[in-house]
């Protein structure tokens, strides 16, 4: 699973050119389509709706479909189950 807080829930914003889903550019969805396909194959993501909101000013419906919006409170919930799974976790505030 993938959660995106702070600033990393931009990664999980739809994105396009001139229209949603167009890429401007080869590469320009390049988190999307990664984002989605990681899904696709059975990968959870979860965004921070804290992060989402107050700070970026966007809706749930900015989300990739799939995207879940969670409570902030759930982000030390998430971080606590995976790191008792032993589960790798890479926290990091730059992208």
């Amino acid at each position: 699973s993938i959660l995106l807080y702070g600033p990393g829930v931009t990664l999980g914003l739809q994105r396009g050119f001139p229209t949603l889903g167009d890429e401007a550019f080869p590469g320009h969805l390049n988190f999307n389509n990664r984002i989605t396909s990681f899904m696709e194959a059975g990968g959870k993501v979860y965004a921070c709706r804290f992060a989402l909101q107050a700070l970026y000013g966007h809706g749930e419906p900015s989300l990739i479909p799939g995207i879940r919006a969670i409570n902030p409170l759930d982000v030390l919930d998430l971080k606590l189950i995976h790191t008792r799974a032993n589960a790798f976790i890479l926290d990091t505030w730059t992208l």
